[in-house]
């Protein structure tokens, strides 16, 4: 499916790490069938290797439509999956896939672990979306994303988010009243005390880039200083 705005179109992905799937490669496998698999959670396991992940946006590309941060993480277990996914990603956004690109961006920041994208109307998920759509300013739209991804339980997905009001700039877009805390967000404890213990037992120097480790579906980050 082709995204019907080609304002789109032109908006390329800078990616600065030697990738282990190559877009050669990426190109050579059917997108189409691929991405059905993630969306119907059809890909499990990991790649078990590790590397470096880092992908920047050009200036006036979607990345900074929605205001998303560059990505840069360490994979620990999926790095081969990850890399794959970023190449999607770029495939997706050159056929104009906005409501794929959305969803392969999400699933890069969660290395490559489909199981922690949810269609719940209180998930990490829903919620990214709705800050992503309000980022845009009205520009992007729910409607849009349904209309541009490939996936018929996506799109019902992006339908059924909720209306919300317009926020202009100046205004913070994630309101004090609507944040709440609460544990259902929290990565499994299980990996994360896995991912402690790998830490702890190797030899990655957590003051140097990325400072940001992920690995049994577990992240965590570090400060500069």
């Amino acid at each position: 499916m082709i995204f019907g705005d080609r304002r789109f179109m032109s908006f390329m992905l800078i990616t600065t790490t030697v990738l282990t799937f190559d877009r050669a490669r990426a190109v050579e496998y059917n997108y189409l069938d691929s991405f059905t698999s993630w969306t119907n959670s059809s890909i499990s396991g990991t790649s078990n290797d590790a590397g470096n992940i880092f992908v920047n946006w050009t200036s006036g590309s979607i990345g900074e439509t929605f205001q998303w941060l560059p990505i840069e993480f360490h994979s620990g277990d999926n790095f081969g999956t990850v890399s794959n996914l970023v190449n999607m990603l770029s495939l997706a956004i050159d056929n104009g896939d906005l409501g794929d690109a959305v969803y392969l961006y999400h699933l890069i920041n969660y290395n490559g672990y489909a199981q922690y994208i949810s269609y719940e109307k209180d998930s990490d998920f829903c919620n990214d979306v709705i800050l992503d759509v309000r980022h845009t300013r009205g520009h992007v739209t729910y409607e849009d994303l349904a209309l541009s991804t490939n996936s018929k339980d996506l799109a019902a997905f992006y339908r059924s988010l909720p209306p919300y009001p317009f926020c202009p700039i100046e205004q913070k877009l994630v309101l004090a009243e609507g944040m709440t805390c609460s544990s259902r967000h929290a990565a499994p404890r299980p990996a994360c005390v896995l991912l402690y213990n790998w830490l702890e037992s190797s030899s990655i120097n957590i003051t140097a880039p990325p400072r940001a480790y992920c690995k049994y579906g577990c992240c965590i980050s570090f400060r500069r200083h």
